[in-house]
Order: C-alpha cells, then structure tokens, then sequence
C-alpha cells in the first residue's frame, strides 16, 4: 500500500439522502461541525473550512445549516423558512439594520491548524447589536466557546468598538499570522521532490521533472513540474505570477522545511495534490512519471509568433504609442501608451504617470546585435541542439551572449542624439531604462520578473547611460527569460527589446500591486491590492516580513450604496500591522484601478474579453514625496 500524507485536514463529500437533517439548532461537537462543513465562499485563507449560521431575529432560534447543501444563505430561508421575494430585496433587507430585518447572517470558520473559529459576517455588513446578538446565540448553542468575532474592515471595527461590548474579537493579521497552509495553484501532478536552498536556486541544476521544495520565497524558478515552499507568497509576487502562466502547482506550508516524512520523499518519484483544504504528496514509480510527463508533451504550447517591425527608426514619445505598437516598441511602452488615454472615459479627471516617458524601438536592439556579429551567435545557438539541451552549456553560451552585447560599443550617433534629448527635456540626470520586448505584457505571456531594468546618470562614467541600455538589452539572454520563451514555444529568433525610458522614481513611501478582480471569490466584484512601506517589493518581500492585503470591494455591488468597501487580510509589519494609507487615498486608488479596467475593457478591442467582472488588469503603483502622491508604473493585461 502506497504511504499518503494529507496535512490540514480533508473534507469528505458524501452521497444526500432525502431524509438526511440539513439544518441543526445545536451544534454540540466537533463531529458534527465535520460533517456539515464545506469550503467558505470567499478562497482568502487557505485550509479553512466554515458552516453558515442564520439567526432569526423574531424567534432567537439560529440554525446551523448543511453548508454542502446550501451554498447561499439565501436558498435556505426560502426553502426551508418559507421566505419568498426577489433576492435583491431579500439581500437588502437582512444585510444591513433595519426594520425590515428578519434574520442574520453569518459563518462560523474552523482553522484546524490553530484549534481556533471565527464568526464572520459579509465585508459589507454594518455590524450592530443584531449581530452581537447572533454571536451569543451561536456560543450559547454551540461547542465553540472559544469562538472571536471576525472584523474585516476598519468601519467594522469602528461599530463593533462603538457598541461597547466585551465579545472577544479577531482582527486579520490574527487569522493570518497563524495559518500554516497556503494553497495558491490548486492542481496536481507527478514528479522527483527536490530540495534546495532558496539562496542556491540560481547554482542548483533544476530540472523539468522536480516538484521544487524551498525554504522560503524564490524570486525566479525555471520550469519545474510544482512547487512548494514555507513562506506565504503574494497573489502578485513573480514567482506566483509565474506559476500561473506555465500552470504550475504551487502551495506554500510553513512547516514543510524539517518535516520527517516531506525530508523522506527527497530525490524520490513522488504524487502531489494540492487542494483548497488540504494537500498531500506521497511515494510514486518511476514509470509513473515518465508516463506523466510523455502525456505532459503530447500537450505542448502551440507556437507563439513575435511580431517585430524595424522600420521605426527613432526615438518616440510613450504618448504617439498604443497597445497595437507592440511590433516596433514592446508591450510595456505600448502599454504606457493606453494609460496616457485613460481619463478619456471619464472615470476619473487625472492619472499621475511618469514624467514624459519615450521609447527607444527595437530597431537600436537589432542593430547592436547586427553591427557587432551578436546576431550571428544567437542564431548558431538557436540552431545547436545539443547546447539548448544541456543546462552547463546553454549557461555558459547566454553568459557569452550577454557579455557581448555589454561590451560592444553604442552607436556614437545613436548615443549623442539620446544624451541631447535627456539634457534638453529634463532637469534631472537620472533615468530608469525599463525592458519593453515584444515577448513581454502581450496576450497569453506576462513575462513577469523576467529582464532587467537600469538607471543610468548622464554624464556619470560609473554609472552611464551608456551602460544602462546595454544591461538591460543584455537581459534578453538572462537563463530565466530564454527558458521561459522556450517553455512558451516562442519563435526566438524574432525576439527584440525596446526600452522604456522617463526620469527615475524618487524615494518611494508605499509601493503596490493590484489585480482588477476578485482572485478570491468570482461572484462578487473587487479589486485585489497588495501594499509595502518603503521600497521593500511587494513581489518579493523577505519572509520575516508581512505587506498588507486588501480587497478593494466595486462600488456597483447592490449592497455598498456607491461606497468603497475595505476588507484587510493583513497588515504591514513594517507599518505596526496598520493600514497604509487614509480613506481618501484608497478611494483615488479604487477609482484610478476602476477607470484602467473600464478603459482597457471597453476601448482596446484587440483585447480578447468575455464577462467584464472577470476581465483583469495587472497594475504597479507607487505612492511618492511629501504629499505622497499616487504614480501608475505599469499596466498589464492580467493573464489567468
């Protein structure tokens, strides 16, 4: 029999019968919790597992409910409760205090890992003395005395400490801190557990078939078969964005590093599931494996064609640019195009970009490799199969092309009409020069985290820019970026990189990332934001660290009135575990990330689209100097 290991818990499904109970006014033990739990709407915390409450407020009565048979509160009151109506009235009568009030709604959630519930009501409720109410019903009637009220959201918390009340209460960084599994890409797959240092990645040969096992956050992994480390990732951070693009499992557990049985499996054929709840990796065979992976290439990427027009020959403004100049000027500067077009719809009166940003076409990029042979030995290695399929040759040849294009010289008139244009335009001396290929922010490849970016200082030798430009078009034969396009089926050999280019961002107070729809629940529109103090990246924070989530509610929901709804997962430790910004920085953040989606949705039609909820934008933000102002950094189609 073949040794399976399921940490957390899992949840057992099993057959209805007609006369099985679906609701219970006690919920006396732990077994019957079990056997009526079911996954919580909302995927925010991994291994969790909840049961729906409804209190009558007529009656005092609170029902447990089967939380596999009901999924809304709703469906029970209606058939069960002979409630009837619409349930746009029902929702806005019991949702909210008033006179028409009937019942309350509310979720009792297990953490098993910390022996610890809560009792939780939507983000949107305005918590009152029906919900303390409602608590004292649950406690009095349930085997969970232990039980804390769950708030969500700072206005939350501001009623529930205006209503004076001694209930015990939790606040996310609570439930955060103390969760042990996180999973992030739910799949399965087979594979050879390989464990390795998070700081050894880039020295460690990883190959196609390892299930990576790491000990804390990998900025860039190359293609593996999954993934699983002991630190929590961001839903934006590289190595996630990654993983959702090859389709790749990935979970995190903090306790995997020394774990007996995990430590057991290493450098063995190995079966691992990862699940909502719960997952599991057990001891495999070889044949398993390759059959696995001979099924994996039978479903190979189909080919993707890089468009590549030279015939732009100088220097444009990011304002002429579209999303359809990826061809001549990549897909980060097409993009800062768009954005410079947003305020069009309305939304919004002003989106703070970077300070006249141009690009420089992939024409120079051609042309350097052109002038100086470069071009001839990326042409011998994409044709040399031997070398492609060796990881210490194909290193040692990338490290030969880099180094090419870092030590042959700029073209001198190239260079002079750059450095005239950098000292007429601006006043400062400082630029950012940004990677902008045409294998980058394009449809169906994010390219997250792949190249490199530089800042260079006219007139300065040490750090020229000069050299800038030329590191960062060198990033186009990093390992990773050649890996991944040829995971991704790229035609190479048409492969060129623009640079986006405006003054450098000074000191940054709050950075963050932003996803324009609910990664966590896709029945309820929102806005997922990742937020840092300082300059610590969001994308790739030092595991000691916390950065602060949010969920940025839509305003159209029926039941926030047009007001901005937040709900906090957790707070910066950087920040004393409070929030980063005040209530009318969020709202200028709700509406810049509101008018980027509604623009890109409705304005851009070479953009694939189907339900407008669940169309996404990937956008980087910034907030700057002493009246902190917001900058939009980027923007990117979210590829899910």
């Amino acid at each position: 029999m073949k040794k399976i290991i399921l940490f957390i818990f899992t949840v057992c499904f099993f057959s209805i019968s007609n006369a099985q109970r679906t609701s219970y006014l006690q919920l006396n033990t732990i077994e019957l919790f079990k056997r009526i739990e079911a996954e919580p709407l909302t995927t925010k915390y991994g291994g969790v597992t909840a049961v729906k409450v409804v209190y009558c407020l007529a009656t005092k009565d609170v029902y447990f409910l089967d939380s596999k048979l009901y999924r809304f509160h709703y469906d029970f009151c209606f058939k069960e409760l002979g409630e009837s109506g619409s349930l746009y009235d029902f929702n806005k009568a019991n949702y909210s205090p008033g006179r028409n009030r009937e019942y309350v709604f509310a979720t009792v959630n297990r953490y098993p890992t910390q022996n610890f519930y809560t009792l939780e009501f939507a983000c949107t409720e305005a918590i009152c003395s029906d919900d303390i109410a409602c608590y004292n019903a649950v406690v009095k009637n349930s085997f969970c005395k232990n039980l804390k009220f769950f708030v969500a959201t700072d206005k939350q918390l501001a009623a529930f400490q205006n209503l004076h009340t001694t209930t015990p209460y939790a606040l996310p960084d609570e439930v955060y801190k103390g969760l042990i599994y996180q999973p992030i890409i739910e799949k399965e797959c087979f594979g050879y557990l390989k464990k390795v240092d998070v700081q050894q990645i880039d020295k460690t040969i990883i190959k196609a078939e390892d299930i990576l096992l790491t000990n804390g956050t990998p900025f860039q992994v190359p293609v593996v078969a999954g993934i699983m480390t002991t630190s929590f990732q961001a839903p934006l951070s590289h190595v996630c964005i990654l993983s959702q693009n090859r389709k790749t499992p990935l979970m995190a557990c903090k306790t995997l590093w020394n774990n007996a049985y995990i430590n057991s499996l290493v450098g063995k054929p190995v079966y691992l599931i990862i699940r909502q709840d719960s997952f599991s990796i057990s001891l495999t065979t070889d044949e398993r494996v390759k059959k696995y992976f001979a099924q994996q290439k039978k479903k190979s990427l189909k080919p993707i064609e890089l468009k590549r027009n030279l015939s732009v020959d100088s220097i444009v403004d990011a304002r002429k640019l579209s999303y359809a100049s990826v061809s001549f000027a990549g897909g980060k500067a097409s993009n800062m195009g768009e954005l410079f077009k947003t305020t069009s719809i309305g939304v919004i009166d002003k989106i703070n970009l970077p300070e006249k940003p141009f690009v420089i076409p992939l024409y120079f990029y051609v042309q350097h490799l052109s002038k100086n042979n470069i071009d001839r030995m990326v042409n011998e290695l994409l044709q040399d199969s031997v070398t492609l399929d060796n990881d210490s040759l194909l290193r040692l040849q990338l490290k030969k092309i880099r180094k090419a294009i870092t030590k042959a010289k700029l073209d001198s008139s190239f260079l002079a009409k750059l450095t005239f244009r950098l000292q007429k335009n601006y006043t400062t001396k400082s630029f950012r020069f940004r990677s902008s290929t045409n294998a980058e922010d394009i449809d169906g490849f994010n390219g997250a985290g792949l190249y490199d970016s530089k800042t260079g200082i006219v007139g300065d030798s040490s750090k020229s820019i000069e050299h800038a430009i030329k590191a960062v078009w060198a990033s186009t034969f990093s390992e990773r970026a050649f890996k991944e396009r040829r995971y991704f089926n790229m035609n190479q050999k048409n492969v060129a990189m623009a640079l986006l280019v405006h003054p450098a961002f000074g000191t940054e107070n709050i950075n963050a990332v932003a996803i324009t729809k609910n990664l966590y629940r896709s029945d309820y529109p929102a806005y997922v934001v990742n937020l840092q103090k300082g300059e610590t990246p969001v994308v790739g924070s030092p595991d000691s660290v916390t950065y602060e989530q949010i969920i940025l509610y839509d305003k159209s929901n029926d039941e926030l009135n047009n007001n901005i709804v937040i709900e906090y997962l957790s707070y910066s430790s950087l920040n004393n575990n409070k929030p980063l910004l005040n209530n009318k920085q969020y709202e200028e953040l709700y509406n810049t990330l509101h008018a980027i989606k509604k623009y890109y949705f409705y304005k851009i039609p070479q953009i694939k689209t189907g339900d407008y909820y669940d169309f996404a934008m990937d956008v980087e933000l910034k907030w700057m100097g002493i009246d902190n102002k917001l900058v939009v950094k980027q923007a990117r189609v979210y590829n899910h």
